[in-house]
Formats: structure tokens, C-alpha cells, sequence
């Protein structure tokens, strides 16, 4: 759902510029990751029954990308989406070994 939101519809006639297109629809697309990261919050215990095991993870990504959504400034938006796949990848990490993976 937010990968469409930055797909770009191209045409062959027109320069694209891919940073001014990120600008545009940046704040879109961390708007409808954060709304997802929260609905599967919000799904694994009524699926479950029981407390996402990736909850803490879950919560700290979620801080990002509303970050990333809120924040114009290049070098704080750089140093966010670094954060955001170190927390991704721990988060994976992390779910493996806790169920011996």
C-alpha cells in the first residue's frame, strides 16, 4: 500500500527529478507505514490472544517513521532511515532467536 505511493508514474517526455518526488510524497507514504505498523500493533493480540513478541521493536519503529513523516530537514531525514532499517533488522534478528531461529 505505501510502496504505491512511491512508485512514480513516469512519462517519457518529462525530466524526473527523484528527489523532488521523494519531497513530494515522502509525508504520504510515512503517514500510511505508520498507520500499517500500528494496525498489525493492534492485530496480533486479537489474532493471538497475546502481546506482539516484537512490540518494544514495533514502538521504536513507529517513533521513526512518524519522524521521518514530520521532519523536513535532509540530514535528520538521513540519519532516520538509517535508524529505521537498524531497528527493521534487529527487529528480524531479534524475532528469530527468540523462537530459536
Amino acid at each position: 500500500m505505501a510502496t504505491s505511493l512511491i512508485v512514480p508514474t513516469l512519462d517519457r517526455e518529462e525530466r524526473f527529478d527523484s528527489r523532488e518526488y521523494y519531497l513530494r510524497v515522502k509525508r504520504k507514504f510515512f503517514v500510511t507505514l505508520a498507520a500499517a505498523t500500528i494496525w498489525g500493533m493492534l492485530l496480533h493480540p486479537v489474532l493471538t490472544g497475546q502481546r506482539d513478541p516484537v512490540l518494544g521493536w514495533l514502538l521504536l519503529f513507529l517513533a521513526v517513521v512518524v519522524g521521518l513523516a514530520v521532519f523536513r530537514n535532509e540530514r535528520v531525514h538521513s540519519g532516520l532511515t538509517i535508524v529505521a532499517w537498524a531497528l527493521f533488522l534487529a527487529s528480524v534478528v531479534g524475532f528469530g532467536l527468540q523462537y530459536g531461529g
